[in-house]
């Protein structure tokens, strides 16, 4: 499955795709201000997790968790 969150939302929860296997590409988007404590663990075939466009975002909890629950590529832009 390839998910593109709307961008109305501003928090991805606690667990919000927890072992979600068919995941296999996700698009944030630029209002999601959080996201939250295992929310991609055990997503074992999510292979894109685009933030591109998430300029918002202020806050991954468990860096290490979210970081090992990505697979093959993480999409991020830093702007200074």
């Amino acid at each position: 499955a390839n998910i593109i969150i709307p961008d109305s939302v501003v928090s991805i929860g606690y667990y919000a795709f927890w072992s979600c296997s068919s995941l296999q590409s996700l698009v944030i988007p630029e209002g999601v201000n959080k996201i939250g404590n295992y929310a991609f663990n055990g997503c074992k075939n999510l292979e894109v997790l685009d933030m591109t466009e998430a300029k918002s975002l202020k806050s991954i909890e468990y860096i290490n968790k979210f970081i090992n629950s990505v697979r093959t590529s993480l999409c991020i832009e830093i702007s200074a």
